[in-house]
């Protein structure tokens, strides 16, 4: 796959989202430098939390079966509802490291 853009990303939000799981990156091109931020699932803002949800376990062979049923919307559902963490409010990921990539032309270069 190859991505190609006019102008390079000049705000947080206009940066490509890369990554897959609990590591990602955020790339902002241009065209003698690009800068990345890496950031991982368990860097957030705000304060410490359980991710455990009281009483989970309880649902856990319903969501299985479900699963191994084919019924993909309801175990998400029934897993959003009971089994996973709940979200923690006004939180959002934050870089781990920013990383800045200059390009240099070495045939110009002596």
């Amino acid at each position: 796959m190859r991505l190609t853009y006019d102008k390079p990303a000049a705000e947080s939000t206009d940066g490509s989202p890369v990554g897959k799981g609990s590591v990602g990156a955020t790339v902002f091109g241009g065209a003698n430098e690009d800068r990345i931020q890496f950031n991982h699932g368990t860097l957030w803002t705000g304060k410490r939390r359980s991710y455990s949800r009281t009483g989970a376990v309880e649902y856990l062979q319903q969501v299985r079966r479900l699963l191994f049923d084919g019924k993909q919307k309801e175990t998400e559902q029934l897993a959003a509802a009971q089994f996973m963490s709940r979200a923690a409010a006004s939180s959002s990921a934050s870089a781990v490291r920013e990383t800045r990539l200059r390009h240099v032309d070495h045939r110009t270069q002596r």
